[in-house]
């Protein structure tokens, strides 16, 4: 595949039932096939602010090489585009708006013999990970004569769909220089549909998923940054400008035993499996979001951020076996929570003054958690019951020694701490992600698994 550097035609902008129609436009792809496109737009000067002030949240839509049928075959289509830092301001000779697009869709109706009239091709382009994606293997032989050849796919069940890890030559013409570079992608063949925007969505969904599983699986950050979709007169590609990149020179760890290189299809598999359930849903994907996804957050933040992922794990546990309150909603409750009412009441007399009666009522509304089990409890269950191996860390609660617990009270209540606690946040903040991902391998996989690598982590500074 050649991507020549950019594309000229007109478009029109709409916003609020507001249109401006016939704008000259170039759409302009970037060096790297990871740089997101950007439009540039080049209206009148009497409507330069009237385009740049109306971005934001507008759609661009624009037609180019038609039929004998006035029908569009190219059509562009960009969302949520943001003023770019290198636009004009609108003097003579300089009326272009640069932007930068959320989301920009081409669709280019071509004919594709090769392609099935009974399949569809979905092809979800990745940014580099070396243990995901499908590499050029040289050797040579005893003659010293050299074999080049492609290694095994990496193919992945989910969903009942088989996806394929693969990569084809990408040639970029910038700059009047034709650069080329390997394209990596996940390769799913579907049924033929009716809206092919509407299956790609859902299927990335799937991707998006599936690769946030392997980034934690392979320590590197993964993502899809662009989808296509092939049919017999049809190619569609959504360049996805929404999504935080990775660094792109980390090649990723696989640093544990339980997410080697040949046991990564079935780890990935058993996760997704997992995240299906509703149970787990959210408190899966903040954990292996957390764990990551790059953070520019404060330590502080960051450490919150961490104990709000293992308090997510424990509560999934906890309504899942039905855990989460000493006496569960109901009947018997309601009739607790009434005589233990009836008795503030008569301890109060009706005779207290105001600031009294306040106060009576303050500790009505504590009453409304006190069936919840404490987190130390909750803690305790959710790490028998998963058989989690929590030595040489932290303990998240304890009345003997400063616990993970305890320094999360510190920061969400604003108590004034000096640089000696910096140093504990941090060190504290690793015993957290520890304990998060020793909760994520048991819940996925029920194992007991061995970790020698935290045996020089648990020390203090």
């Amino acid at each position: 595949m050649t991507l020549k550097n950019s594309l000229r035609f007109e478009a029109t902008l709409l916003k609020n039932g507001i249109s401006s129609k016939a704008i000259p436009t170039k759409l302009i792809y970037g060096e790297s096939q990871y740089d997101q496109p950007c439009i540039e737009l080049y209206p009148e000067s009497i409507n330069y602010h009237q385009v740049a002030c109306n971005l934001g949240s507008s759609k661009l839509i624009g037609k180019n090489i038609f039929d004998k049928e006035g029908e569009p075959h190219l059509i562009i289509e960009a969302e949520n585009m943001m003023l770019g830092e290198n636009s004009s301001n609108g003097f003579p000779g300089e009326n272009f708006v640069k932007t930068k697009p959320l989301k920009i869709t081409i669709k280019n109706k071509i004919k594709h013999s090769n392609i099935s009239i009974n399949e569809l091709i979905f092809r979800f382009h990745i940014t580099k990970n070396s243990f995901l994606n499908r590499d050029i293997i040289y050797s040579f032989d005893e003659r010293g004569i050299v074999n080049i050849e492609p290694n095994k796919k990496l193919v992945i069940e989910a969903n009942n769909l088989i996806l394929e890890f693969d990569f084809y030559y990408r040639s970029n013409i910038f700059g009047g220089k034709i650069t080329q570079e390997i394209a990596h992608f996940i390769e799913i063949k579907t049924n033929p549909i009716a809206s092919l925007e509407e299956k790609g969505e859902e299927l990335c969904r799937l991707i998006d998923d599936i690769l946030l599983i392997a980034s934690y699986a392979t320590s590197k950050h993964t993502v899809c940054y662009m989808w296509e979709v092939i049919s017999t007169d049809w190619h569609v590609t959504r360049h996805r400008g929404d999504r935080v990149m990775p660094d792109l020179n980390d090649r990723g760890t696989v640093t544990s035993e339980r997410r080697n290189h040949n046991d990564l299809p079935s780890f990935i598999s058993k996760a997704y499996n997992k995240l299906k359930k509703p149970s787990f849903d959210h408190s899966l994907k903040l954990a292996f979001n957390h764990l990551v996804t790059p953070s520019s957050n404060s330590i502080e933040m960051n450490y919150l951020q961490a104990f709000t992922c293992i308090e997510s794990l424990i509560l999934s546990h906890s309504r899942t076996d039905g855990k989460e309150f000493i006496i569960p909603k109901g009947a018997k409750w309601n009739s607790l929570k009434g005589k233990i009412k009836k008795a503030i009441k008569n301890y109060y007399t009706e005779n207290e003054p105001d600031e009294k009666r306040k106060e009576r009522s303050e500790i009505y509304n504590k009453l409304n958690g006190l069936h919840r089990k404490s987190l130390e409890v909750a803690y305790n269950d959710f790490i028998s019951n998963y058989k989690i191996n929590t030595d040489g860390l932290t303990p998240l609660s304890s009345n003997k020694v400063e616990s993970l617990s305890s320094l999360r009270n510190k920061l969400v209540h604003g108590e004034p701490y000096d640089e000696n606690t910096i140093e504990k946040i941090i060190y504290f903040q690793r015993h957290l992600e520890i304990l998060i991902e020793r909760s994520i391998d048991a819940i996925i996989s029920r194992s007991n698994f061995q970790y020698a690598i935290v045996e020089d982590r648990n020390r203090l500074p």
